[in-house]
């Protein structure tokens, strides 16, 4: 399951259909298009339960949205946007760049430029918010600014230098606009 997320997250698997065909080969199961229509019809109806957004997110994304451009930028698998609608988030975002739809995974520098060329922005005009310091290190490296925040426990996961100096760190997502 871990190696069909990290492909369809790259975008070599373009939609839900190849998801299915690409697990169910790696588990030794015939390919049946009943069986994937089961799966999908499955994960459809169970699609938004499986998340759970951090406190405070959704007044925070009301406020920003009317004072600054919101993107958001996420290394997920296909699919993802049906998530976003079904929790009701799609409607605080000028644009969504997903790393399937883009062929790269934060930190790869492609999902951030194109984050950028959508709306038309500069680096100097952007900042950054993640709860992953590799996240971060590959905003920067890019020009924008960052913010971390310590919310997750995935923190220093996948960081080339843990002690990578952010430009406002928080402990909550509600905390961000003190940087603002």
């Amino acid at each position: 399951m871990d190696n069909a997320y990290y492909i369809s997250s790259k975008g070599e698997v373009k939609d839900i259909y190849e998801f299915w065909k690409l697990l169910l080969k790696s588990l030794g199961i015939s390919e049946r298009s009943e069986l994937i229509m089961d799966l999908t019809e499955l994960r459809n109806r169970h699609v938004a339960k499986g998340f759970r957004l951090y406190d405070k997110v959704t007044p925070v994304l009301s406020g920003l949205k009317k004072r600054y451009k919101l993107a958001l930028v996420s290394n997920c698998s296909v699919g993802l946007s049906d998530v976003l609608r079904a929790m009701g988030l799609i409607r605080f975002f000028e644009c969504i760049i997903l790393s399937y739809g883009v062929g790269g995974r934060k930190p790869d520098m492609r999902i951030y430029l194109e984050t950028l060329r959508r709306p038309k922005l500069q680096p100097r005009e952007c900042v950054f918010v993640a709860d992953e310091i590799s996240d971060l290190e590959g905003a920067r490296n890019v020009g924008l600014k960052t913010i971390l925040v310590r919310q997750g426990e995935q923190t220093t996961q996948n960081a080339k230098d843990p002690n990578f100096k952010q430009d406002f760190q928080c402990c909550n997502i509600s905390e961000i606009s003190k940087f603002l």
